[in-house]
């Protein structure tokens, strides 16, 4: 093997290191975004779930005011603590008896 294949070998394998370096760093980002994305989404639904079960059996569904807002909720992302939204329909049934379902919205 001469000097220049060496060169050129050498060369060939620090570029290939750079890419596959590069890319598990790009990796690494998106399934942070994704696993943030899933986390928030399970607490969104444990919430929603929660408020189901809490639900009065006897309340009368036809008659209620609806009204939108957005609770905020952590999730643990790389060690750091990121404030994220979830959005709440409240339904107020007569008698002032409320109910908040929580969702998040992709």
């Amino acid at each position: 093997m001469s000097y220049i294949e060496a060169v050129i070998a050498i060369v060939l394998v620090f570029v290939a290191v750079t890419a596959v370096f590069t890319s598990i760093e790009y990796q690494q980002k998106m399934y942070s975004k994704i696993l943030e994305r899933e986390l928030l989404q399970l607490y969104s639904e444990d919430l929603f779930w929660i408020t189901i079960y809490n639900l009065p059996n006897t309340t009368p569904f036809d008659s209620f005011e609806t009204s939108y807002s957005t609770k905020n909720a952590y999730v643990v992302k790389d060690y750091e603590k990121i404030e994220k939204e979830i959005n709440c329909i409240t339904f107020t049934f007569p008698s002032n008896k409320k109910v908040n379902i929580y969702y998040f919205q992709k």
